[in-house]
């Protein structure tokens, strides 16, 4: 019976150091660009019951418009009536 050596190789072996360090930059000059672009209690805020800031549907949108991508809405259920005036829609939205 015959043993055959096996060579163990790992996934980081093979990723490109420079890569990664370009792809670091290119990452924090993003974020650089969303903190001057989102506007407090707008685009982020403290939501009423929670200690931290949060995005805002309006700061998602931004953030979606930079990265080139746009948005678009699905109804998903029906429209439902509770009461004589309040509506409630389900809308779900996917990035395109």
């Amino acid at each position: 019976m015959q043993i055959q050596a096996v060579q163990n190789t790992s996934i980081i072996d093979n990723v490109s150091l420079q890569a990664v360090q370009q792809t670091l930059t290119k990452i924090k000059q993003f974020q650089a660009i969303v903190q001057k672009s989102l506007k407090q209690n707008f685009d982020y805020g403290i939501v009423p019951g929670s200690q931290k800031p949060c995005l805002l549907k309006a700061g998602a949108e931004k953030i979606i418009m930079l990265l080139g991508l746009r948005s678009e809405f699905v109804i998903e259920d029906s429209v439902k009536r509770l009461g004589r005036r309040i509506l409630l829609l389900s809308n779900k939205m996917q990035t395109l």
